[in-house]
C-alpha cells in the first residue's frame, strides 16, 4: 500500500505519498473513485494484470490508465489541496448558477515525482518539490540520491542549480517531474486538466501492452511544456494534455477539442480559453441540443467549436484521403509497385460492353483493393505529417458516436520486437487460411510484387501500423491500429479534423507534394550546371558535380522518401543553427531570410536511416510560405514556377532567392549566368530531423522555455 508520509505541520497543505508497486489502484481508493474491497478482490483475481488493466469496470478506466502512466515512472505523489482552478472554475460558472444544489469550488491538485522518499520520515512537502528541481538526473530505479530533509533556503525561488544570484528566474525543466492531473469535487469522472508524461506504456484496444515506457517516449509527436508553480517552486511539466469528460457539461468532442486548444496555447499559437467556453463555442445555431446538459455534439458542431477557438479545422474526410495520386520519388518502392500492379490489371480487362459477370465482378474487387490501398497511404501519410507537427488531429469516428485525439504513431519497424504484432499476424495468418480452406477448388495466390529495378531500395519497415490515442473515456495512451480505422474511412464513418492556428493554410498534403516535385526539379536543374556554377563561384568543380549527381541517382532509386512538417519561422532559425553548427555559412544566410509565421518544411531523408537517433538522415531541404493558397493541379508534369519556395538546400548547394531577403549578398561573380542567380555553395553532409518531437522539446534553451511558460499562464 502507499504510505502517507507528510510531516504533520502540513497537514492542511497538502498529503505526500511513498508510492508502491499497485500505485494506481491504491490511488483510486484514495481519491474515492474506487472502494477497498473491489480494490481487493480485483488484487486477488489471479488472471487480473496490473499492467494491462483488462479487467478494470468501466467508470474506472480513464483514472486507472491516467494513473498508471504515471505511476510507470513516479515514486512520489504530492496532493495539494484548496489548488484554484481556472477550468473547473468556469464549468462551475456555467452548472452552479441554475443549480439548486451547492457545488463544491475547491479542487486538489496531484503531481508526481521520479525521485523517491529517503528513509527519515515524515517528510516536508517543500522538501519533495525543491528536491526534483535540483536532482540531476532522477529517473526510476536509478542511482539517484533520496529526497533530502535539510531545510531548505526558502528565500528565493527554486530555479536551475548554481544559477547565479540576482538572474532573472526561468521556470527549471526538471525530468524528476513528471506532470500533474487534477482531481474535480465529484462522485465520478474526477480527472480535470492533466499534462501526462510520455514515459509510460501503451496499450492496444484489446488492452495488450505494445511497447514498455522506454521506448514510448520517443513515438509521442504533440508533448509541450508547462509551468506549474507548487508551493512557490517553478517546475515544467512536459507530457501531453489529458482530460476527463464530466458527462454533463463537457462530452469527448469538448474534450477532443480543448486537448488540441491546450497544446496550442502551449506552444504560444493561441490565447487560452478556459474549458467552459468548448461547451458554448458552438453557438446556437449550430447546435443539435442543449448545451447543458449536454447529450453530445455533431461534426459540424466540432467545426464551430474549434473556429471560434481560434483554431480554424482541416477536413479530411473520405472524399480526400481516398484520391489516387501521381506516384513519385519519395513514395515507398512497395507502394509504387503495387500501384504498377494496380494499372497493369485494370488495361488488361476488356471493354465495358464486353465484359462477363465475372469480369466486372473482379474488376469491382480489384477497384477496391486499389481504393484501400490508397486510402491506407493517405490516412497515414496525412495523419503523420501533422503529427510530425506537433499538431494533434481529432478522429471523429461518428459510428461509435465519439472522437479520440491523435498524439503520436509507430511505424512496423517500432513494434518488431513486440509479441502483438507476432500475434496479430499469425491471427491474420489463420483467418487467411481459413478463408481459402472453405472456398471450392484450388485457393488463388497472389503474385508477388516484383520491382521494376533491383538496386530500389526497400522499407518494409516504415509502414505505419498504429496510431497512439488519447481517448478521454479510456485513458492518455492506447494503440489504435491503422487498418482498423482505414477501414472506417472507406466505409464513410471515420473523417479527421486537424485544427490548425491562423495563417497555416497551405494543407500538408499540398506542401508535401509541391516540395517533392520541386526537390526533383531543382536537383535536376542544378545537376546540369553544377561544373560551370561551381567554377565561377570558385569550388572544385569535380567535387560539386559527384555530389548532386549521386543525390539524383538516389532520388531516382527511391533510396530517399520525405519528411513534411510545419513549423514557425523562428523555432526553424533556431533549430537550424543548432543543426547546421557545422556550416556556418548556411546558418549566415538562412538567418537572414525574412520568414512568415508559419512555413512547412520538406526533408529529403534516407530511408534506412528513417529511426535511426544518432545518424543525420537528412540531405536536402525545401522551406515553402505556409500562409500561400491555390497550388493548382499537382498531378501536371509541367515544372512549378507560382510556389517559389523561401529556401532550397541540396548537397553541396543551397538558393535563396531575392525575394527572402532583405538585401542579397554581394560576393557574386561578376558575369554570372541567369541560372546561377542566388545560388550559394553549402555543405554536403547529412544532418539531423527538424521535427517537433520529445527530445527537441526537452533541449531547447531555458530562455526559450521560459518564454513559452511565460505566455501559457497567462489568460
Amino acid at each position: 500500500m502507499c504510505e502517507n508520509v507528510t510531516e504533520r505541520e502540513d497537514a492542511l497543505s497538502g498529503e505526500i505519498l511513498a508510492l508502491c508497486d499497485n500505485a494506481a489502484l491504491c490511488l483510486l481508493v484514495l481519491l474515492e473513485i474506487a472502494t477497498p474491497n473491489e480494490v481487493e478482490s480485483l488484487s486477488m483475481d489471479a488472471e487480473f494484470d496490473f499492467a494491462d488493466g483488462a479487467k478494470i469496470p468501466k467508470h474506472w478506466k480513464p483514472g486507472f490508465h491516467l494513473l498508471a502512466a504515471f505511476c510507470d515512472s513516479a515514486e512520489t505523489a504530492v496532493i495539494e489541496y484548496n489548488y484554484f482552478d481556472v477550468d473547473y472554475r468556469s464549468e462551475l460558472a456555467l452548472m452552479q448558477e441554475t443549480s439548486f444544489a451547492p457545488m463544491a469550488a475547491g479542487v486538489r491538485r496531484l503531481h508526481f515525482f521520479s525521485t523517491a522518499v529517503g528513509d527519515a520520515r515524515p517528510v516536508r512537502l517543500l522538501d519533495v518539490v525543491t528536491s526534483a528541481a535540483v536532482s540531476a538526473a532522477p529517473g526510476k530505479h536509478s542511482a539517484e540520491p533520496p529526497l533530502s530533509t535539510d531545510a531548505p533556503d526558502n528565500s528565493k525561488p527554486v530555479a536551475a542549480p548554481n544559477a547565479p544570484d540576482g538572474e532573472r528566474r526561468e521556470p527549471y525543466v526538471a525530468s524528476a517531474y513528471l506532470g500533474y492531473t487534477i482531481v474535480r469535487p465529484r462522485l465520478s469522472r474526477k480527472f480535470g486538466r492533466s499534462i501526462v508524461t510520455p514515459n509510460s506504456h501503451v496499450r492496444s484496444n484489446r488492452n495488450v501492452v505494445l511497447v514498455e515506457a522506454k521506448k514510448m517516449r520517443a513515438q509521442i509527436r504533440t508533448a509541450v511544456m508547462e509551468p506549474v508553480n507548487i508551493f512557490g517552486v517553478y517546475l515544467v511539466a512536459v507530457g501531453v494534455p489529458f482530460m476527463e469528460q464530466d458527462g454533463d457539461l463537457l462530452r469527448c468532442a469538448h474534450v477532443s477539442a480543448w486537448t488540441c486548444h491546450y497544446t496550442a496555447v502551449l506552444r504560444s499559437a493561441v490565447a487560452r480559453r478556459p474549458t467552459g467556453h468548448f461547451s458554448q463555442a458552438s453557438g446556437w445555431r449550430d447546435s443539435t441540443g442543449r448545451h447543458y446538459p449536454s447529450g453530445g455534439v455533431s461534426t459540424s458542431e466540432v467545426i464551430a467549436i474549434l473556429g471560434n477557438s481560434d483554431m480554424p479545422p482541416e477536413a479530411l474526410t473520405r472524399a480526400e484521403l481516398r484520391q489516387p495520386r501521381r506516384s513519385g520519388w519519395a513514395d515507398r518502392a512497395e507502394m509504387a509497385a503495387a500501384m504498377k500492379n494496380f494499372e497493369l490489371q485494370l488495361g488488361s480487362f476488356p471493354p465495358v460492353n464486353r465484359q462477363s459477370i465475372q469480369d466486372k465482378a473482379n474488376l469491382k474487387a480489384l477497384k477496391d483493393e486499389s481504393d484501400w490501398a490508397w486510402t491506407s497511404e493517405n490516412v497515414s501519410a496525412s495523419v503523420c505529417r501533422y503529427l510530425n507537427s506537433g499538431i494533434p488531429v481529432i478522429i471523429v469516428r461518428r459510428d461509435m458516436r465519439h472522437t479520440q485525439v491523435v498524439t503520436g504513431y509507430f511505424r512496423r519497424s517500432d513494434l518488431a520486437d513486440s509479441t502483438f504484432i507476432a500475434r496479430e499476424e499469425a491471427k491474420r495468418a489463420r483467418e487467411l487460411a481459413s478463408e481459402e480452406g472453405s472456398g471450392s477448388g484450388d485457393p488463388v495466390k497472389p503474385e508477388p510484387t516484383r520491382l521494376g529495378d533491383e538496386s530500389m531500395d526497400t522499407d518494409p519497415g516504415s509502414e505505419v501500423t498504429h496510431f497512439i490515442i488519447s481517448d478521454d473515456s479510456d485513458g492518455p495512451f492506447y494503440a489504435l491500429s491503422v487498418a482498423e480505422v482505414v477501414s472506417e474511412v472507406v466505409q464513410g464513418v471515420t473523417d479527421f479534423l486537424v485544427p490548425l492556428p491562423r495563417s497555416l493554410w497551405m494543407s500538408g498534403d499540398t506542401a508535401e507534394r509541391l516540395g517533392t516535385r520541386l526537390l526533383s526539379q531543382y536537383a535536376n536543374q542544378r545537376q546540369l550546371r553544377a561544373s560551370e556554377w561551381a567554377a565561377s563561384m570558385g569550388v572544385d568543380a569535380a567535387v560539386a558535380q559527384r555530389v548532386i549527381d549521386e543525390f539524383t541517382h538516389r532520388l531516382s532509386k527511391r533510396q530517399f522518401t520525405v519528411r513534411t512538417y510545419a513549423t514557425t519561422g523562428v523555432d526553424l532559425k533556431e533549430s537550424m543553427q543548432n543543426r547546421l553548427s557545422h556550416d556556418k555559412e548556411l546558418v549566415r544566410q538562412f538567418s537572414m531570410i525574412q520568414l512568415p509565421k508559419y512555413v512547412w518544411v520538406v526533408e529529403a531523408i534516407h530511408r534506412q536511416h528513417r529511426k535511426d537517433l544518432v545518424v543525420p538522415n537528412v540531405h536536402a531541404m525545401l522551406v515553402l510560405d505556409a500562409s500561400a493558397v491555390g497550388a493548382g493541379d499537382l498531378n501536371s508534369t509541367e515544372p512549378i514556377r507560382q510556389f517559389p519556395p523561401l529556401f532550397v538546400h541540396l548537397p553541396g548547394q543551397m538558393l535563396v532567392p531575392p525575394y527572402a531577403v532583405e538585401q542579397q549578398p554581394s560576393k557574386r561573380p561578376k558575369k554570372e549566368d541567369p541560372r546561377d542567380q542566388h545560388w550559394y555553395p553549402a555543405e554536403s553532409k547529412a544532418y539531423a530531423t527538424g521535427r517537433w518531437n520529445y527530445e527537441m522539446l526537452m533541449s531547447q534553451s531555458r530562455h526559450r522555455t521560459g518564454n513559452l511558460a511565460r505566455g501559457a499562464v497567462a489568460l
